[in-house]
């Protein structure tokens, strides 16, 4: 976090047009980046967004959404009953937070789901190691909903060596592991979330052209399975 923080000083010290960024915190980095704004400096935010109003533009998938869409499919691929193993990203950023809720809110409707959390902060190697703990400690699980699919790369790694590729698993992104996962039946779906770039340059395009542009965007996500893999190629 403290990287970033200094490379948007930087760029507001710096007197740049635009500031495009992912914020990690979203206390701090909103008190940032009001330097920028301050100095009539474009910000766009992708998508993590901020405490406040800060920022131009603020361009995402819906988290929350998806979140929701993923709780349904999986819950009901569960029979409504079971343990589901939550892989959370990054603690306080609103990415995570909001893949959070969206799926408590619908699971919190089926008396017998229950979720255990564990931190795998989007990350692979992260992910390795949670479900290292989890299957040390013999904590049995049903299902598996990770915030990226970057995380089950890695959980896969671990369940393999328990046998347990068998379990349901969801995740978010659609990255080429995904893709392949789903297709050789090792992961249930995906949800895509695509990066924003070309929405970015769009805003920044028309910023230059004095035109409005809208405080939030919201991009379409699509659910993929088994059904849809082969046709749809992934983000990255």
């Amino acid at each position: 976090m403290a990287q970033q923080i200094f490379a948007i000083e930087r760029f507001i010290n710096a007197e740049y047009d635009f500031i495009i960024t992912s914020p990690i915190d979203p206390t701090i980095t909103s008190s940032t980046l009001k330097k920028a704004i301050d100095k009539n400096i474009k910000v766009i935010l992708i998508s993590r967004n901020i405490n406040g109003d800060n920022f131009t533009t603020f361009i995402a998938p819906d988290n929350h959404k998806i979140a929701q869409k993923a709780a349904h499919y999986l819950l009901k691929k569960l029979n409504y009953k079971g343990t589901i193993l939550m892989l959370q990203g990054l603690e306080g950023v609103t990415t995570t937070n909001l893949r959070e809720s969206g799926f408590e809110e619908v699971a919190k409707q089926y008396k017998e789901i229950k979720i255990l959390k564990k931190r795998g902060n989007f990350l692979r190697g992260d992910a390795i190691k949670a479900l290292e703990e989890v299957y040390k400690d013999g904590v049995q699980f049903d299902a598996i909903y990770s915030h990226s699919d970057s995380m089950l790369v890695g959980a896969r790694e671990v369940m393999r060596k328990h046998n347990a590729l068998h379990i349901p698993t969801v995740g978010i992104d659609y990255i080429k592991s995904a893709k392949e996962a789903i297709l050789d039946g090792k992961q249930l779906a995906s949800f895509t979330y695509p990066t924003s770039a070309k929405e970015s340059i769009e805003v920044i395009v028309k910023l230059i052209n004095v035109q409005s542009v809208p405080k939030n965007i919201t991009i379409d996500s699509q659910m993929i399975d088994a059904t849809n893999a082969s046709k749809i190629e992934p983000i990255f």
